[in-house]
């Protein structure tokens, strides 16, 4: 879980709700995190 905290942060702040108070009530928020991965034959690493 503390990779999606990090995440959290790293767009919010340390504070998220304090931040929200920007937008509107209506506003949905959904992570989307991904893991870079290598594929054979299109990319390397």
């Amino acid at each position: 879980m503390n990779h999606i905290k990090n995440a959290v942060e790293k767009v919010m702040g340390p504070d998220p709700q304090f931040q929200l108070h920007k937008y509107p009530e209506s506003l949905v928020i959904s992570p989307d995190l991904f893991k870079k991965l290598a594929a054979p034959g299109i990319c390397g690493e």
